[in-house]
């Protein structure tokens, strides 16, 4: 159970020019918080998808494979990337377009993790109304995680540029703890540069979280 003291403040996360959905994106490196960011919204009501990339491991974990056979070398990674690219793929098939949803990572994380290991892969088209890029949290290893704490830091950038690269325009999320609320918050959105978060802009900063996403 997600705990309640979290408060998740937003730096300002802009609509997309043309959005064919009411799907949120949740993205970020691995522990950056996005599934106990969902657990919270599931909590409140909204229809959330959790990361189909845990599924697959989870799967192969039980069939008897080892995290090491399943993504322990490079041709074993690509392979599973490709495996859990076309799990989301179908996923997104299958839902609603016009119900809001909040899905953990969509299709451009895919191009990050390709770009960090060096291959290319062609993405079907994707385009979302909001996507939330989550900042690193200090790292913790889990049953399903190969990434070193270098590679995570790596991934949130690449993440960023994969987004961007899309057209998308989003903004960072911070953390802090003591408060229930969920609140729109100023801050920075990413400079499409690869180099990080830029460029100061004003926004709602005491607009609630589901009145700030106009649900």
């Amino acid at each position: 159970m997600a705990p309640q003291s979290l408060l998740f403040t937003w730096s300002c996360c802009n609509m997309l020019l043309a959005t064919p959905n009411a799907w949120c994106v949740v993205t970020g490196a691995p522990c950056s918080g996005k599934t106990t960011l969902l657990e919270a919204l599931q909590q409140r009501g909204y229809a959330v998808c959790f990361e189909v990339a845990r599924d697959c491991i989870d799967a192969a974990l039980q069939a008897g494979q080892t995290l090491t056979q399943l993504r322990g070398t490079a041709a074993a990674e690509q392979d599973f990337q490709r495996q859990v690219l076309a799990r989301k793929v179908d996923l997104e098939a299958h839902l609603d377009a016009q119900q809001r949803v909040f899905l953990e990572r969509g299709i451009a994380d895919t191009q990050a993790y390709a770009t960090q290991q060096g291959w290319n892969i062609d993405l079907p088209a994707s385009a979302y109304q909001w996507v939330f890029l989550l900042e690193p949290l200090p790292f913790a290893i889990d049953y399903a995680r190969t990434e070193t704490v270098e590679q995570a830091v790596q991934l949130h950038q690449l993440l960023a540029a994969a987004y961007a690269e899309q057209g998308t325009r989003f903004g960072a999320c911070s953390r802090h703890v003591g408060c229930g609320a969920r609140r729109l918050c100023a801050g920075h959105r990413y400079d499409g540069t690869g180099s990080g978060l830029s460029q100061r802009f004003s926004a709602a900063s005491n607009c609630d979280f589901s009145t700030g996403l106009g649900i």
